[in-house]
């Protein structure tokens, strides 16, 4: 199971970001859990520099925005 964590302040786009690896997960047969973090030291201390942030099994994947959807697929499928 792939744990993603959505680094941000709770907007919008992290709920967006949410959605789209839940579907993207859907898509690909992946299991995933998905959990939103908005400590900005945790976010700093993984070198985040601008949220939202999404973090995939501990390894910054993103940041500043929402992802290419076809990308995210393909950092699930890894």
């Amino acid at each position: 199971m792939k744990q993603v964590v959505i680094y941000g302040s709770g907007c919008g786009t992290c709920k967006a970001i949410q959605d789209m690896v839940r579907d993207a997960a859907q898509e690909l047969g992946v299991q995933v859990e998905v959990s939103e973090n908005t400590d900005q030291v945790e976010a700093m201390m993984l070198g985040i520099s601008s949220r939202p942030a999404l973090v995939i099994d501990g390894e910054v994947a993103h940041e500043g925005g929402k992802p290419d959807a076809a990308v995210l697929k393909d950092w699930l499928a890894a």
